[in-house]
């Protein structure tokens, strides 16, 4: 008989209190999981507190465009945003840019609130005041530059039976407000992110499909030139497959959504892990070196998809489109991973050999990675997910590493060839 075992990944609309009563009751009914049950929570690694999925969407975001010849870090650049900045994805996207890039220019953010729109770049200092704080409507008006403005999409007014919207923009040294009429404001509002230019546009936020088969020429200009070289998908599905396609084609680079954001998930898995290893008041002691051993993890993971994605696309003479390459990628680790997890369920004892533990410990944080008393408690982890733990981390390694010098992991798939060839030749070749 198998035994399964549920975890619950919290979305959008599930907040703190109701991610703290699950993992409670959880615990209460002796789930065999216990608090593990459900991700993001106070002993566990809050996504919008720490950043987890920004972190992939950022470090895929430096690493394309470094691809164009732009050092984030060091070279001015564009950028246009949907999603608030007090939002998990687009906030902490912010959050980490305006840490790393004194240069980058913000010329819009869309989120539910409004929109602000500065062709000079939003100034950083009146953006740090509302980063993970308010929504954009908090942003100081007296800080935009000439030919800003912020259209306010919940301070209305009646005229008669028409509704007004508020919009406060800077002409030279003045700061004007005016009330226009909702055509208006829904036209600049619905416009604005196709229309703006910027080197990169992060959509983190909004309706899925805002750009579709429909309209996605509206991300050309007069010239067919798309108003972006590079998109990096923070939200799911903003682009429908068609509009990636079409986009591509006329020379953007984008980064989909199941590559650049996948770091929440992931993360996910380790706070599970901590979980089962370590006592809530273990975990709480040691949170913060934990949480920045995982980050760590995810920049990494991030990075080795991003390179991969870029290396292939050169390699294939841009035969294939970037969103190809990286559906491509995620079928070749799935593949692997299933085929490869099969292998030790029929061989469970490799778990307890020393080069496949080591390939274990690889997968791990380094805190539970490097100190003995807690490498010992690896067989508190049900063996399901010692075999995940070894078929995630092998699929990857084979895939990743395709062409790079062997390290211990790939010593690790070279002795499953030699000791287990057959079964490994018909399974994962």
């Amino acid at each position: 008989m198998f035994r399964f075992y549920i975890v619950l990944g919290p979305d959008e609309n599930m907040h703190d209190e109701m991610i703290e009563l699950i993992a409670r009751q959880s615990e209460r009914r002796n789930y065999l999981l216990g608090s593990a049950v459900i991700s993001s929570k106070q002993v566990g690694i809050n996504h919008k507190e720490y950043g987890v999925t920004s972190t992939g969407v950022v470090k895929f975001a430096e690493i394309t465009m470094e691809s164009l010849g732009i050092d984030m870090h060091k070279d001015p650049f564009s950028l246009k945003l949907t999603g608030g900045p007090n939002g998990d994805v687009a906030g902490n996207a912010l959050r980490l840019m305006l840490q790393r890039c004194p240069k980058m220019q913000v010329k819009l953010i869309v989120d539910g609130s409004g929109v602000l729109y500065d062709p000079l770049g939003a100034n950083h200092a009146a953006l740090h005041k509302v980063v993970l704080k308010s929504d954009i409507d908090a942003f100081d008006p007296e800080a935009l530059n000439p030919g800003g403005f912020i259209l306010y999409r919940n301070q209305q007014q009646c005229e008669g039976l028409r509704k007004l919207y508020r919009k406060v923009s800077r002409e030279n040294d003045a700061v004007t407000e005016e009330w226009i009429s909702a055509d208006e404001f829904f036209s600049e509002y619905g416009n604005l992110v196709f229309k703006v230019d910027a080197d990169l546009f992060i959509p983190a936020g909004g309706r899925p499909e805002t750009i579709d088969n429909s309209n996605w020429q509206r991300f050309l200009d007069e010239n067919e030139t798309p108003t972006a070289r590079v998109i990096v998908e923070g939200a799911n599905s903003f682009l429908t497959p068609t509009a990636r396609v079409e986009l591509q084609k006329r020379g953007v680079v984008i980064m989909r959504d199941a590559s650049a954001n996948k770091c929440g998930v992931i993360s996910s898995s380790y706070e599970i892990i901590a979980n089962l290893l370590l006592s809530d008041k273990e975990f709480l002691n040691n949170k913060e070196r934990y949480v920045a051993d995982v980050i760590d993890i995810l920049e990494r993971r991030a990075q080795d998809e991003a390179r991969l994605i870029l290396r292939r696309y050169d390699e294939q003479g841009g035969n294939k489109l970037y969103t190809e390459i990286s559906d491509e990628i995620s079928r070749e680790i799935n593949s692997h991973y299933a085929h490869l997890f099969a292998f030790f369920q029929k061989h469970s004892h490799l778990c307890g050999k020393p080069l496949f533990r080591r390939a274990i410990l690889a997968h791990l944080p380094k805190m539970l990675r490097t100190e003995e008393r807690y490498r010992r408690r690896l067989k508190l982890l049900p063996e399901k997910y010692l075999f995940a733990i070894l078929a995630s981390e092998t699929a990857s390694s084979m895939v990743y590493r395709e062409n790079r010098e062997a390290d211990f992991l790939g010593v690790l798939q070279g002795h499953l060839q030699r000791s287990f060839g057959e079964y490994i030749e018909r399974k994962v070749a």
